[in-house]
C-alpha cells in the first residue's frame, strides 16, 4: 500500500512539473505589456502635464515592468532546459570557465540585461521620489494647470449646506435625483446637528452638487460634468474620476425628524 501511494504521489509531483513554465511564461507576458502600457502612459503624461516628476514614476514604473518581465522571461528558459534535461534523464554537465576565459558576451545575458534595468527603474522612482512624488500637495501643484484648463477644480473641494428642519417649520422632504454620485442618509443623534438638514460632499467641478428648495421640499441634483472629447483626456480618464469617498452625498436628518422627512429617489441608510 505504502508503495502504491509512493507512486502515486510520485507521478503527482511529476504531473505538476510543466507548471512553473505556464507561470513564468504567463506573468513575463504580463509584465512586458505591462511595461509597453506604462511606456504609452509615460508619453502621454509628459504631454498633458509637462511634469518631470510623472515622467520619471512612469518610467520607472515602465523599467521595472520590463524588467521583471525579461527576468521571469529568463527564468522560463533556465527551466525549460530543467524540464527538458528531467524528462529525458540527462545529468548536465556544465561546462567551468575561468574569469580569465570570460568575454563582454558572456555577461550580456538576459538575466543581467533585466537587473540593469530594474536598477535604473529603481534609480528613476528614487528620483521622482526626491521631486515630490509621495506628496500630495506636490501631484496637486501638478496636475493643477491640465485639470483646470478641462474645466475642472486642481482638488476637489468639499461643501456643506444646511438647512432648518422642525416638525413645524423647514424641510419635510427631500428629492434624490444624482447621475454619478451616491446619496447617503445618515440619521444623527449629534446635539451639533439637531434642527438641521445638513446635505455635504465633493465637488470636482463648479456646481456639480446643486441643491434648489421649493417650499419645504429640498431636491438634490447633479450638475453635468465638463465635455471630455480630446485623445489626452480619454486616456487620462481617471484623473477625473472620483474615488467611493468623493462618491458620496451624505445628508445628515435629525434623529428625531426620522418619520417626518420623507426621502424621494435613490439612496443608501447608514447605520446609526
Amino acid at each position: 500500500m505504502k508503495k502504491i501511494a509512493s507512486e502515486k504521489s510520485q507521478k503527482f509531483l511529476e504531473s505538476l512539473l510543466p507548471l512553473p513554465l505556464f507561470l513564468t511564461m504567463g506573468f513575463s507576458v504580463l509584465f512586458l505589456l505591462g511595461g509597453l502600457l506604462f511606456f504609452i502612459y509615460t508619453i502621454v503624461l509628459t504631454v498633458a502635464l509637462k511634469s518631470a516628476m510623472a515622467f520619471l514614476l512612469a518610467f520607472a514604473i515602465t523599467m521595472i515592468s520590463i524588467g521583471f518581465g525579461l527576468l521571469l522571461l529568463h527564468g522560463f528558459f533556465v527551466y525549460k532546459k530543467y524540464y527538458a534535461d528531467k524528462k529525458s534523464g540527462i545529468v548536465p554537465q556544465k561546462p567551468q570557465k575561468s574569469k580569465d576565459d570570460k568575454t563582454f558576451k558572456d555577461f550580456l545575458t538576459l538575466q543581467n540585461v533585466s537587473l540593469v534595468i530594474l536598477l535604473l527603474g529603481a534609480v528613476f522612482a528614487i528620483i521622482s521620489a526626491l521631486l515630490g512624488a509621495l506628496n500630495r500637495d506636490k501631484w496637486v501643484n501638478a496636475i493643477s494647470p491640465y485639470m483646470e484648463k478641462n474645466g475642472y477644480y486642481s482638488d476637489v473641494e468639499y461643501r456643506e449646506y444646511r438647512y432648518i428642519s422642525t416638525e413645524a417649520d423647514g424641510v419635510n422632504g427631500i428629492i434624490v435625483d444624482l447621475d454619478g454620485k451616491q446619496a447617503v442618509v445618515i440619521y444623527t443623534e449629534d446635539a451639533q446637528r439637531q434642527g438641521f438638514i445638513i446635505v455635504g460632499g465633493y465637488d470636482k467641478y463648479e456646481n456639480q452638487i446643486q441643491i434648489s428648495k421649493n417650499a419645504r421640499i429640498l431636491t438634490i441634483t447633479e450638475g453635468e460634468n465638463p465635455r471630455l472629447d480630446g485623445a489626452l483626456e480619454k486616456m487620462l480618464f481617471f484623473m477625473f474620476d472620483e474615488n467611493e469617498i468623493e462618491k458620496q452625498v451624505k445628508i445628515y436628518i435629525p434623529l428625531s425628524m426620522k418619520d417626518i422627512v420623507k426621502i424621494t429617489g435613490d439612496y443608501i441608510e447608514a447605520k446609526y
